[in-house]
């Protein structure tokens, strides 16, 4: 199983596992092979993906969970962490990194 390394000079790295990871890179357009860089100005655009797709998964459970109640069936619980639970310390990050004005690499 491959790790993401997400560094910035204003922050402790935080280390992704990467299918979440690649998920990620995904949504804000980026390679997912080798090292990469997402620029100060490009954060806030990236953060709103981020989130959006964060609310967009947690819709598609509930959903999920209300179609299942109404045919009278119940929801397996998921093992599976939330994109939202699994993206917080990354979205802290960013935060710290605009605050700072600190651009954020990564690599596998």
């Amino acid at each position: 199983m491959l790790l993401y390394r997400f560094q910035s000079a204003a922050t402790a790295d935080v280390v992704v596992l990467s299918e979440t990871a690649q998920r990620i890179l995904r949504l804000w357009n980026k390679s997912l092979d080798g090292p990469g860089i997402l620029l100060l100005d490009d954060m806030p655009q990236a953060r709103v993906a981020l989130v959006q797709e964060a609310e967009r998964e947690a819709a598609d459970v509930e959903q999920r969970r209300a179609e299942a109640l109404a045919a009278g069936e119940r929801l397996a619980a998921s093992d599976a962490i939330a994109f939202r639970t699994r993206i917080a310390p990354l979205l802290k990050v960013l935060e710290t990194c605009m605050k700072e004005e600190a651009d954020l690499t990564w690599r596998v």
